[in-house]
Protein backbone atom coordinates (compact mmCIF):
# COMPACT_ATOMS: atom_id res chain seq x y z
CA UNK A 1 0.00 0.00 0.00
CA UNK A 2 1.41 3.96 -0.59
CA UNK A 3 0.10 7.07 -0.14
CA UNK A 4 0.93 9.92 -2.66
CA UNK A 5 -0.12 13.18 -4.03
CA UNK A 6 -0.63 12.92 -7.66
CA UNK A 7 1.85 15.27 -9.66
CA UNK A 8 -0.94 17.73 -12.01
CA UNK A 9 0.26 20.35 -14.35
CA UNK A 10 -1.61 23.09 -14.56
CA UNK A 11 -1.65 26.41 -16.83
CA UNK A 12 -0.70 29.99 -15.56
CA UNK A 13 -0.44 33.33 -17.89
CA UNK A 14 1.25 36.56 -17.07
CA UNK A 15 -0.88 37.37 -14.17
CA UNK A 16 -0.76 34.44 -12.53
CA UNK A 17 -4.28 33.59 -13.47
CA UNK A 18 -4.90 29.94 -14.26
CA UNK A 19 -5.92 29.54 -18.26
CA UNK A 20 -5.88 26.19 -20.28
CA UNK A 21 -3.25 24.94 -22.20
CA UNK A 22 -3.88 26.09 -25.70
CA UNK A 23 -3.93 30.05 -24.55
CA UNK A 24 -0.96 31.91 -25.98
CA UNK A 25 1.60 32.54 -23.70
CA UNK A 26 1.34 30.25 -20.98
CA UNK A 27 3.48 29.01 -18.74
CA UNK A 28 3.46 25.16 -17.88
CA UNK A 29 3.49 24.79 -14.03
CA UNK A 30 3.89 21.04 -12.29
CA UNK A 31 3.17 20.78 -8.70
CA UNK A 32 1.87 18.47 -6.16
CA UNK A 33 -2.11 17.99 -5.68
CA UNK A 34 -3.56 19.02 -2.61
CA UNK A 35 -5.47 15.96 -2.16
CA UNK A 36 -3.72 12.91 -0.99
CA UNK A 37 -4.16 9.38 -2.69
CA UNK A 38 -3.98 5.92 -1.93
CA UNK A 39 -2.70 2.45 -3.78
CA UNK A 40 -3.77 -0.90 -2.42
CA UNK A 41 -4.55 -4.49 -2.95
CA UNK A 42 -8.07 -5.81 -2.56
CA UNK A 43 -9.48 -8.99 -1.31
CA UNK A 44 -9.63 -9.94 -5.11
CA UNK A 45 -5.67 -9.15 -5.71
CA UNK A 46 -7.16 -6.49 -7.77
CA UNK A 47 -4.70 -2.80 -7.47
CA UNK A 48 -7.08 0.00 -6.40
CA UNK A 49 -6.18 3.73 -6.49
CA UNK A 50 -8.89 5.93 -4.37
CA UNK A 51 -8.80 9.25 -4.29
CA UNK A 52 -8.93 10.84 -0.18
CA UNK A 53 -8.90 14.00 1.84
CA UNK A 54 -6.25 17.11 1.75
CA UNK A 55 -5.16 15.79 5.61
CA UNK A 56 -2.72 13.22 5.73
CA UNK A 57 -3.79 12.19 8.60
CA UNK A 58 -7.28 11.32 7.87
CA UNK A 59 -6.13 9.85 4.47
CA UNK A 60 -3.80 7.38 6.40
CA UNK A 61 -6.34 6.18 8.87
CA UNK A 62 -8.97 5.88 5.90
CA UNK A 63 -6.35 3.26 3.90
CA UNK A 64 -5.32 1.45 6.77
CA UNK A 65 -9.29 0.71 7.25
CA UNK A 66 -9.13 0.06 3.53
CA UNK A 67 -6.38 -2.31 3.94
CA UNK A 68 -7.83 -4.10 6.51
CA UNK A 69 -11.18 -4.91 5.17
CA UNK A 70 -9.13 -6.50 2.11
CA UNK A 71 -7.31 -8.62 4.53
CA UNK A 72 -10.58 -9.62 6.22
CA UNK A 73 -12.16 -10.27 3.00
CA UNK A 74 -9.07 -12.45 1.84
CA UNK A 75 -9.78 -14.41 5.12
CA UNK A 76 -13.73 -14.57 4.44
CA UNK A 77 -14.48 -12.19 7.29
CA UNK A 78 -16.01 -9.78 5.80
CA UNK A 79 -19.27 -8.90 3.26
CA UNK A 80 -17.71 -8.41 -0.22
CA UNK A 81 -21.08 -6.85 -1.30
CA UNK A 82 -20.68 -4.42 1.58
CA UNK A 83 -20.22 -1.30 -0.83
CA UNK A 84 -22.21 -2.12 -3.47
CA UNK A 85 -25.17 -2.13 -0.40
CA UNK A 86 -24.60 1.24 -0.27
CA UNK A 87 -25.10 2.00 -3.71
CA UNK A 88 -28.28 3.48 -4.71
CA UNK A 89 -30.53 0.79 -6.50
CA UNK A 90 -31.06 3.63 -9.27
CA UNK A 91 -27.24 3.85 -10.33
CA UNK A 92 -27.12 -0.06 -10.55
CA UNK A 93 -29.83 0.16 -13.14
CA UNK A 94 -28.33 2.52 -14.98
CA UNK A 95 -25.00 0.14 -15.07
CA UNK A 96 -27.33 -2.61 -15.96
CA UNK A 97 -29.24 -0.72 -19.11
CA UNK A 98 -25.76 0.14 -20.27
CA UNK A 99 -24.70 -3.27 -20.18
CA UNK A 100 -28.20 -4.18 -22.20
CA UNK A 101 -26.96 -1.57 -25.06
CA UNK A 102 -23.07 -2.77 -25.03
CA UNK A 103 -24.14 -6.48 -25.74
CA UNK A 104 -26.11 -5.30 -28.84
CA UNK A 105 -29.75 -5.09 -27.67
CA UNK A 106 -32.21 -3.06 -29.76
CA UNK A 107 -32.61 0.22 -28.35
CA UNK A 108 -36.72 -0.40 -28.31
CA UNK A 109 -36.07 -3.59 -26.44
CA UNK A 110 -33.60 -1.89 -23.66
CA UNK A 111 -35.76 1.01 -23.27
CA UNK A 112 -38.91 -1.22 -22.82
CA UNK A 113 -36.56 -3.18 -20.06
CA UNK A 114 -35.53 0.21 -18.42
CA UNK A 115 -39.48 1.34 -18.37
CA UNK A 116 -40.97 -1.54 -16.64
CA UNK A 117 -37.81 -2.03 -14.07
CA UNK A 118 -37.99 1.95 -13.21
CA UNK A 119 -42.11 1.57 -13.00
CA UNK A 120 -41.66 -1.41 -10.33
CA UNK A 121 -38.74 0.01 -8.53
CA UNK A 122 -40.45 3.05 -7.99
CA UNK A 123 -44.06 1.34 -6.98
CA UNK A 124 -42.07 -0.95 -4.00
CA UNK A 125 -40.23 2.15 -3.12
CA UNK A 126 -37.21 0.18 -3.11
CA UNK A 127 -33.92 2.14 -2.49
CA UNK A 128 -30.99 0.10 -1.84
CA UNK A 129 -30.54 -3.26 -3.16
CA UNK A 130 -31.74 -5.13 0.13
CA UNK A 131 -35.06 -3.19 -0.41
CA UNK A 132 -35.67 -5.45 -3.38
CA UNK A 133 -38.21 -7.79 -2.01
CA UNK A 134 -39.87 -10.30 -3.50
CA UNK A 135 -43.52 -9.51 -1.15
CA UNK A 136 -42.93 -5.51 -2.16
CA UNK A 137 -42.34 -6.42 -5.76
CA UNK A 138 -45.41 -8.44 -5.89
CA UNK A 139 -47.69 -6.05 -4.31
CA UNK A 140 -46.39 -3.75 -7.04
CA UNK A 141 -47.50 -6.12 -9.75
CA UNK A 142 -50.86 -6.46 -8.19
CA UNK A 143 -51.35 -2.73 -8.03
CA UNK A 144 -50.23 -3.09 -12.32
CA UNK A 145 -53.06 -5.66 -12.28
CA UNK A 146 -55.25 -3.47 -10.70
CA UNK A 147 -54.59 -0.22 -12.73
CA UNK A 148 -55.67 -2.31 -16.03
CA UNK A 149 -53.28 -4.15 -17.30
CA UNK A 150 -53.04 -7.96 -18.57
CA UNK A 151 -51.89 -11.04 -16.94
CA UNK A 152 -49.94 -10.85 -19.60
CA UNK A 153 -48.60 -7.95 -19.41
CA UNK A 154 -47.60 -8.01 -15.48
CA UNK A 155 -45.81 -10.84 -16.34
CA UNK A 156 -43.70 -9.20 -19.19
CA UNK A 157 -43.07 -6.30 -16.35
CA UNK A 158 -42.24 -9.28 -13.90
CA UNK A 159 -39.61 -10.84 -16.01
CA UNK A 160 -38.01 -7.80 -16.73
CA UNK A 161 -36.97 -7.07 -12.86
CA UNK A 162 -36.12 -10.51 -12.39
CA UNK A 163 -33.55 -10.05 -15.13
CA UNK A 164 -32.27 -7.24 -13.23
CA UNK A 165 -32.38 -9.18 -9.94
CA UNK A 166 -30.17 -11.83 -11.91
CA UNK A 167 -27.55 -9.46 -13.47
CA UNK A 168 -26.98 -8.19 -9.72
CA UNK A 169 -25.84 -11.85 -8.67
CA UNK A 170 -23.97 -12.54 -11.72
CA UNK A 171 -21.67 -9.01 -11.34
CA UNK A 172 -21.23 -9.89 -7.92
CA UNK A 173 -23.14 -6.74 -6.77
CA UNK A 174 -25.01 -9.34 -4.14
CA UNK A 175 -25.37 -12.99 -3.10
CA UNK A 176 -28.57 -13.65 -3.32
CA UNK A 177 -31.34 -13.03 -5.96
CA UNK A 178 -34.40 -12.00 -3.95
CA UNK A 179 -36.90 -12.64 -6.72
CA UNK A 180 -35.94 -15.44 -8.05
CA UNK A 181 -39.34 -17.57 -6.97
CA UNK A 182 -41.44 -15.23 -8.31
CA UNK A 183 -43.67 -17.05 -10.98
CA UNK A 184 -45.89 -15.32 -13.45
CA UNK A 185 -50.03 -15.39 -13.21
CA UNK A 186 -51.60 -17.74 -15.52
CA UNK A 187 -52.54 -15.94 -18.50
CA UNK A 188 -55.42 -18.13 -19.85
CA UNK A 189 -57.42 -16.35 -16.66
CA UNK A 190 -57.06 -12.99 -18.16
CA UNK A 191 -55.93 -12.91 -21.81
CA UNK A 192 -57.02 -9.72 -23.39
CA UNK A 193 -55.85 -10.49 -27.03
CA UNK A 194 -56.52 -13.48 -28.66
CA UNK A 195 -55.47 -14.29 -32.51
CA UNK A 196 -56.89 -16.73 -35.13
CA UNK A 197 -55.85 -18.63 -38.05
CA UNK A 198 -57.50 -17.55 -41.28
CA UNK A 199 -58.87 -20.10 -43.55
CA UNK A 200 -57.93 -20.98 -47.12
CA UNK A 201 -60.77 -19.73 -48.24
CA UNK A 202 -60.07 -15.97 -46.43
CA UNK A 203 -56.44 -16.17 -47.63
CA UNK A 204 -57.32 -16.47 -51.13
CA UNK A 205 -59.46 -13.56 -51.47
CA UNK A 206 -57.06 -11.84 -48.68
CA UNK A 207 -54.59 -12.00 -51.16
CA UNK A 208 -56.38 -11.07 -54.66
CA UNK A 209 -57.38 -8.17 -52.49
CA UNK A 210 -54.23 -6.96 -51.33
CA UNK A 211 -53.01 -7.49 -54.74
CA UNK A 212 -55.40 -5.16 -56.38
CA UNK A 213 -55.15 -2.79 -53.86
CA UNK A 214 -54.61 0.63 -53.46
CA UNK A 215 -50.72 1.82 -52.07
CA UNK A 216 -51.12 1.82 -48.39
CA UNK A 217 -48.03 3.11 -45.70
CA UNK A 218 -45.43 2.91 -48.76
CA UNK A 219 -46.53 -0.31 -49.71
CA UNK A 220 -48.07 -0.79 -53.25
CA UNK A 221 -50.65 -3.93 -53.92
CA UNK A 222 -48.46 -6.27 -55.14
CA UNK A 223 -45.71 -5.89 -52.02
CA UNK A 224 -48.82 -5.72 -49.97
CA UNK A 225 -49.75 -9.62 -51.57
CA UNK A 226 -46.26 -10.52 -51.78
CA UNK A 227 -45.91 -9.93 -47.60
CA UNK A 228 -48.57 -11.54 -46.71
CA UNK A 229 -47.85 -14.78 -48.98
CA UNK A 230 -44.18 -14.50 -47.43
CA UNK A 231 -45.29 -13.93 -43.92
CA UNK A 232 -47.78 -17.39 -44.23
CA UNK A 233 -45.11 -19.62 -46.38
CA UNK A 234 -42.90 -18.99 -43.55
CA UNK A 235 -44.31 -17.95 -40.18
CA UNK A 236 -41.76 -15.04 -40.06
CA UNK A 237 -42.07 -12.15 -37.95
CA UNK A 238 -42.99 -8.45 -39.03
CA UNK A 239 -39.78 -7.36 -37.79
CA UNK A 240 -37.88 -10.42 -39.84
CA UNK A 241 -39.62 -9.47 -42.96
CA UNK A 242 -38.71 -5.79 -43.05
CA UNK A 243 -35.29 -6.77 -42.86
CA UNK A 244 -35.36 -9.24 -46.04
CA UNK A 245 -33.69 -8.06 -49.32
CA UNK A 246 -32.91 -10.13 -52.64
CA UNK A 247 -29.60 -11.51 -50.86
CA UNK A 248 -31.54 -12.80 -47.77
CA UNK A 249 -32.92 -15.43 -50.55
CA UNK A 250 -31.59 -18.50 -52.48
CA UNK A 251 -33.64 -19.63 -55.24
CA UNK A 252 -30.63 -21.05 -57.19
CA UNK A 253 -30.37 -24.15 -54.78
CA UNK A 254 -32.44 -27.77 -54.92
CA UNK A 255 -34.04 -26.34 -51.62
CA UNK A 256 -34.91 -23.13 -51.70
CA UNK A 257 -34.10 -20.94 -48.46
CA UNK A 258 -34.37 -17.23 -46.69
CA UNK A 259 -32.38 -16.36 -44.54
CA UNK A 260 -32.28 -13.81 -41.70
CA UNK A 261 -29.33 -12.32 -39.87
CA UNK A 262 -28.92 -12.33 -36.19
CA UNK A 263 -29.16 -8.45 -35.93
CA UNK A 264 -33.12 -8.78 -36.99
CA UNK A 265 -34.06 -12.13 -35.49
CA UNK A 266 -35.46 -12.05 -32.62
CA UNK A 267 -33.70 -14.20 -30.65
CA UNK A 268 -30.24 -12.54 -31.67
CA UNK A 269 -29.26 -16.46 -33.55
CA UNK A 270 -30.02 -15.26 -37.15
CA UNK A 271 -31.61 -18.59 -38.95
CA UNK A 272 -31.57 -19.80 -42.61
CA UNK A 273 -35.61 -21.34 -43.13
CA UNK A 274 -36.49 -23.29 -46.38
CA UNK A 275 -39.12 -22.35 -48.34
CA UNK A 276 -42.58 -23.27 -49.99
CA UNK A 277 -41.92 -24.14 -54.15
CA UNK A 278 -44.96 -22.48 -54.67
CA UNK A 279 -43.72 -19.59 -52.71
CA UNK A 280 -40.69 -19.44 -54.30
CA UNK A 281 -41.70 -19.76 -57.85
CA UNK A 282 -44.10 -17.08 -56.78
CA UNK A 283 -41.53 -14.27 -55.87
CA UNK A 284 -38.76 -14.98 -58.33
CA UNK A 285 -39.44 -13.08 -61.14
CA UNK A 286 -40.25 -10.24 -58.79
CA UNK A 287 -36.61 -10.38 -56.59
CA UNK A 288 -35.46 -10.52 -60.09
CA UNK A 289 -36.13 -6.77 -60.69
CA UNK A 290 -34.68 -5.84 -57.05
CA UNK A 291 -31.29 -4.84 -56.51
CA UNK A 292 -29.33 -7.20 -54.37
CA UNK A 293 -29.63 -5.02 -51.55
CA UNK A 294 -32.80 -3.40 -52.21
CA UNK A 295 -35.67 -3.79 -49.14
CA UNK A 296 -38.29 -6.10 -49.99
CA UNK A 297 -41.13 -4.26 -48.06
CA UNK A 298 -38.97 -0.55 -47.58
CA UNK A 299 -40.36 1.89 -44.65
CA UNK A 300 -41.20 1.91 -41.28
CA UNK A 301 -44.54 0.25 -40.77
CA UNK A 302 -42.94 -2.47 -39.09
CA UNK A 303 -41.19 -0.62 -36.42
CA UNK A 304 -44.10 1.68 -35.75
CA UNK A 305 -46.36 -1.70 -35.65
CA UNK A 306 -48.76 -0.64 -37.95
CA UNK A 307 -48.27 -3.77 -39.96
CA UNK A 308 -52.04 -4.86 -38.58
CA UNK A 309 -53.27 -1.33 -40.25
CA UNK A 310 -53.02 -2.02 -44.04
CA UNK A 311 -53.93 -5.77 -42.93
CA UNK A 312 -56.97 -4.83 -41.77
CA UNK A 313 -57.66 -2.21 -44.42
CA UNK A 314 -57.32 -5.51 -46.95
CA UNK A 315 -59.24 -8.02 -44.92
CA UNK A 316 -62.61 -5.20 -45.08
CA UNK A 317 -61.71 -4.75 -48.79
CA UNK A 318 -61.56 -8.77 -49.39
CA UNK A 319 -65.05 -9.15 -47.56
CA UNK A 320 -67.04 -6.58 -49.56
CA UNK A 321 -66.24 -8.02 -52.08
CA UNK A 322 -67.19 -11.57 -51.11
CA UNK A 323 -70.35 -10.24 -49.54
CA UNK A 324 -71.05 -8.40 -53.37
CA UNK A 325 -71.16 -12.30 -54.98
CA UNK A 326 -74.89 -12.78 -52.72
CA UNK A 327 -77.66 -13.74 -55.46
CA UNK A 328 -80.02 -11.84 -53.28
CA UNK A 329 -80.69 -9.32 -50.27
CA UNK A 330 -81.36 -12.28 -48.23
CA UNK A 331 -78.42 -14.22 -48.49
CA UNK A 332 -76.24 -11.05 -48.39
CA UNK A 333 -77.68 -10.96 -44.85
CA UNK A 334 -76.84 -14.41 -43.97
CA UNK A 335 -73.44 -14.19 -45.18
CA UNK A 336 -72.83 -10.54 -43.56
CA UNK A 337 -74.24 -12.41 -40.30
CA UNK A 338 -70.75 -14.50 -40.36
CA UNK A 339 -67.20 -14.05 -39.15
CA UNK A 340 -65.57 -14.94 -42.53
CA UNK A 341 -62.67 -12.22 -43.52
CA UNK A 342 -63.95 -9.93 -40.43
CA UNK A 343 -60.93 -8.60 -38.24
CA UNK A 344 -62.44 -9.34 -35.11
CA UNK A 345 -64.48 -12.24 -35.15
CA UNK A 346 -67.72 -13.08 -32.35
CA UNK A 347 -65.64 -14.59 -30.05
CA UNK A 348 -63.06 -11.48 -29.47
CA UNK A 349 -60.69 -13.32 -31.61
CA UNK A 350 -58.71 -10.92 -34.00
CA UNK A 351 -56.73 -11.57 -37.30
CA UNK A 352 -53.53 -9.17 -36.85
CA UNK A 353 -50.74 -9.31 -38.56
CA UNK A 354 -49.27 -11.54 -36.28
CA UNK A 355 -52.05 -13.98 -36.99
CA UNK A 356 -50.51 -15.05 -40.42
CA UNK A 357 -48.08 -16.49 -38.11
CA UNK A 358 -50.87 -18.68 -36.24
CA UNK A 359 -52.03 -19.04 -39.59
CA UNK A 360 -48.81 -20.70 -40.24
CA UNK A 361 -48.22 -22.97 -37.94
CA UNK A 362 -51.56 -24.48 -37.78
CA UNK A 363 -51.26 -25.22 -41.85
CA UNK A 364 -47.94 -26.89 -40.83
CA UNK A 365 -49.37 -28.44 -38.02
CA UNK A 366 -52.25 -29.98 -40.64
CA UNK A 367 -49.73 -31.07 -42.59
CA UNK A 368 -48.26 -33.92 -40.50
CA UNK A 369 -45.00 -31.99 -39.33
CA UNK A 370 -44.37 -33.24 -35.74
CA UNK A 371 -43.90 -31.10 -32.74
CA UNK A 372 -40.31 -30.76 -32.88
CA UNK A 373 -40.36 -29.72 -36.18
CA UNK A 374 -42.53 -26.66 -36.15
CA UNK A 375 -40.75 -25.60 -32.87
CA UNK A 376 -38.12 -25.41 -35.04
CA UNK A 377 -39.37 -23.54 -37.65
CA UNK A 378 -41.16 -21.59 -35.78
CA UNK A 379 -37.89 -20.87 -33.63
CA UNK A 380 -39.75 -20.74 -30.69
CA UNK A 381 -37.50 -21.91 -27.09
CA UNK A 382 -40.47 -24.91 -26.20
CA UNK A 383 -42.59 -27.21 -27.77
CA UNK A 384 -45.24 -25.76 -25.46
CA UNK A 385 -45.19 -22.79 -27.03
CA UNK A 386 -45.66 -23.80 -30.51
CA UNK A 387 -48.16 -26.04 -29.56
CA UNK A 388 -50.30 -24.54 -27.33
CA UNK A 389 -50.23 -20.78 -28.40
CA UNK A 390 -49.83 -20.77 -31.91
CA UNK A 391 -51.98 -23.92 -33.18
CA UNK A 392 -55.26 -23.92 -33.75
CA UNK A 393 -57.49 -26.78 -33.97
CA UNK A 394 -60.91 -26.56 -35.17
CA UNK A 395 -63.72 -29.06 -34.21
CA UNK A 396 -63.70 -30.42 -38.09
CA UNK A 397 -59.19 -30.88 -36.84
CA UNK A 398 -60.50 -32.26 -34.26
CA UNK A 399 -63.45 -34.89 -36.03
CA UNK A 400 -60.34 -35.72 -38.27
CA UNK A 401 -57.97 -36.68 -35.80
CA UNK A 402 -60.54 -39.04 -33.78
CA UNK A 403 -62.20 -40.62 -37.16
CA UNK A 404 -58.57 -42.13 -37.46
CA UNK A 405 -57.92 -43.75 -34.21
CA UNK A 406 -58.43 -47.85 -34.95
CA UNK A 407 -61.78 -49.10 -33.85
CA UNK A 408 -62.15 -50.45 -30.66
CA UNK A 409 -61.97 -54.08 -29.44
CA UNK A 410 -64.28 -54.62 -28.24
CA UNK A 411 -67.18 -52.84 -30.81
CA UNK A 412 -69.09 -55.57 -33.01
CA UNK A 413 -67.65 -54.55 -35.97
CA UNK A 414 -70.31 -56.32 -38.18
CA UNK A 415 -71.75 -53.80 -40.29
CA UNK A 416 -74.88 -52.86 -39.37
CA UNK A 417 -77.48 -54.25 -42.41
CA UNK A 418 -75.45 -57.49 -41.90
CA UNK A 419 -76.40 -57.67 -38.03
CA UNK A 420 -80.24 -56.64 -38.46
CA UNK A 421 -80.56 -60.00 -40.83
CA UNK A 422 -78.77 -61.67 -38.27
CA UNK A 423 -81.00 -60.81 -35.43
CA UNK A 424 -83.97 -61.43 -37.34
CA UNK A 425 -82.68 -65.55 -37.99
CA UNK A 426 -81.99 -65.49 -34.20
CA UNK A 427 -78.09 -66.17 -34.71
CA UNK A 428 -76.73 -63.10 -33.94
CA UNK A 429 -75.45 -64.54 -30.84
CA UNK A 430 -73.77 -67.12 -32.75
CA UNK A 431 -70.24 -66.29 -33.06
CA UNK A 432 -67.32 -68.51 -34.87
CA UNK A 433 -64.24 -69.37 -32.73
CA UNK A 434 -64.74 -65.94 -30.48
CA UNK A 435 -61.19 -64.02 -28.97
CA UNK A 436 -61.33 -64.61 -25.53
CA UNK A 437 -62.10 -61.28 -23.80
CA UNK A 438 -59.46 -59.43 -20.97
CA UNK A 439 -61.68 -60.59 -18.14
CA UNK A 440 -61.53 -64.36 -19.43
CA UNK A 441 -57.86 -64.21 -19.82
CA UNK A 442 -57.59 -62.88 -16.58
CA UNK A 443 -60.24 -64.97 -14.77
CA UNK A 444 -57.76 -67.81 -16.41
CA UNK A 445 -55.10 -66.23 -14.57
CA UNK A 446 -56.16 -66.20 -10.89
CA UNK A 447 -54.59 -68.97 -8.97
CA UNK A 448 -57.42 -71.76 -8.05
CA UNK A 449 -58.52 -73.07 -4.54
CA UNK A 450 -57.68 -75.90 -2.68
CA UNK A 451 -59.06 -78.99 -4.54
CA UNK A 452 -60.39 -80.49 -1.52
CA UNK A 453 -62.85 -77.52 -1.07
CA UNK A 454 -63.87 -77.96 -4.43
CA UNK A 455 -64.11 -74.01 -5.13
CA UNK A 456 -62.46 -72.16 -8.04
CA UNK A 457 -62.94 -69.55 -10.63
CA UNK A 458 -64.76 -70.15 -13.48
CA UNK A 459 -65.96 -67.70 -16.75
CA UNK A 460 -68.96 -67.71 -18.50
CA UNK A 461 -67.51 -69.48 -22.01
CA UNK A 462 -66.44 -72.44 -19.77
CA UNK A 463 -67.56 -75.81 -20.87
CA UNK A 464 -70.59 -77.54 -18.48
CA UNK A 465 -68.06 -80.36 -17.44
CA UNK A 466 -65.91 -77.49 -15.63
CA UNK A 467 -68.87 -76.18 -13.66
CA UNK A 468 -68.56 -76.32 -9.69
CA UNK A 469 -68.82 -79.34 -8.02
CA UNK A 470 -71.88 -77.42 -5.72
CA UNK A 471 -75.20 -77.44 -6.92
CA UNK A 472 -77.23 -75.40 -4.55
CA UNK A 473 -78.93 -73.94 -7.29
CA UNK A 474 -80.41 -76.50 -9.03
CA UNK A 475 -83.68 -74.53 -9.42
CA UNK A 476 -82.31 -72.48 -11.08
CA UNK A 477 -80.55 -73.70 -14.08
CA UNK A 478 -79.29 -70.93 -15.73
CA UNK A 479 -77.10 -70.26 -12.73
CA UNK A 480 -75.96 -73.76 -12.42
CA UNK A 481 -71.71 -73.57 -12.79
CA UNK A 482 -71.83 -69.78 -12.80
CA UNK A 483 -72.11 -68.36 -9.30
CA UNK A 484 -71.77 -69.42 -5.41
CA UNK A 485 -72.69 -68.11 -2.10
CA UNK A 486 -69.36 -67.16 -0.37
CA UNK A 487 -70.36 -68.67 2.36
CA UNK A 488 -73.19 -71.13 3.86
CA UNK A 489 -75.65 -70.57 6.21
CA UNK A 490 -73.96 -72.00 9.23
CA UNK A 491 -70.94 -69.98 7.92
CA UNK A 492 -72.20 -67.39 8.30
CA UNK A 493 -73.41 -67.34 11.84
CA UNK A 494 -70.60 -64.92 13.61
CA UNK A 495 -72.19 -61.89 10.52
CA UNK A 496 -75.14 -61.69 11.90
CA UNK A 497 -73.87 -58.78 14.17
CA UNK A 498 -73.22 -57.30 11.38
CA UNK A 499 -76.25 -57.22 9.07
CA UNK A 500 -76.59 -56.72 5.72
CA UNK A 501 -76.28 -53.08 4.42
CA UNK A 502 -74.13 -52.29 7.48
CA UNK A 503 -70.85 -53.05 6.73
CA UNK A 504 -69.14 -50.79 3.79
CA UNK A 505 -69.21 -52.39 1.18
CA UNK A 506 -72.84 -53.63 1.71
CA UNK A 507 -74.10 -57.05 1.18
CA UNK A 508 -70.30 -58.69 1.43
CA UNK A 509 -71.66 -61.91 2.85
CA UNK A 510 -73.79 -62.20 0.08
CA UNK A 511 -71.09 -61.91 -2.96
CA UNK A 512 -70.89 -64.54 -5.39
CA UNK A 513 -67.75 -66.81 -4.80
CA UNK A 514 -66.39 -66.03 -8.54
CA UNK A 515 -64.90 -62.75 -7.68
CA UNK A 516 -64.90 -62.53 -11.42
CA UNK A 517 -67.80 -62.96 -12.58
CA UNK A 518 -68.96 -59.44 -13.28
CA UNK A 519 -65.85 -59.16 -15.24
CA UNK A 520 -66.35 -62.25 -17.57
CA UNK A 521 -69.81 -61.15 -19.13
CA UNK A 522 -72.07 -63.30 -16.40
CA UNK A 523 -73.98 -61.41 -13.78
CA UNK A 524 -75.49 -63.97 -10.88
CA UNK A 525 -78.99 -62.92 -8.90
CA UNK A 526 -76.68 -61.70 -6.50
CA UNK A 527 -74.84 -59.16 -8.52
CA UNK A 528 -77.23 -56.61 -6.89
CA UNK A 529 -75.93 -57.33 -3.75
CA UNK A 530 -73.14 -54.62 -4.61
Amino acid sequence: MSLFRKQVTRYFDANGKRVTKTTPDATKVKERSKVWSARYRDADGIVREVKLFRDKTASQQKLTELVRKSELGKAGLVNPHEQHAKTPLAEHLDQFIADLRNRGRTVAHVDLIETRVRSLIGKSKAKFIGDLSASQVQTSLATLQDEGLSQQTVNHYLRAIKQFSRWLVKDRRTAVDALQHLAGGNVATDRRLERRELTDGELRLLLNAARTGKPSLGLTGWQRFALYATAVGTGLRANELASLTRRSFDLAAETTTVTIEAAHEKARRGDTLPLPPDLAEMLRPWLATLGADEPLWPGKWAQQKRASKFLQVDLTNARQTWLETADDDEQREEMNKTDFLKYRDRDDQQADFHALRHTFLSRLGRSGASAKVMQRLARHSTVELTIGRYTHAGLFDLSEAVNKLPALPMVDQTPLDERQALRATGTSDQVTNPAPRHSVLVARMVARADEKTGFRVMTADESEADKLPFDRNAKRPENQGVCEPLMTADERRGWDLNPRGTYAPAGFQDRCNRPLCHLSGVWCDRAESY
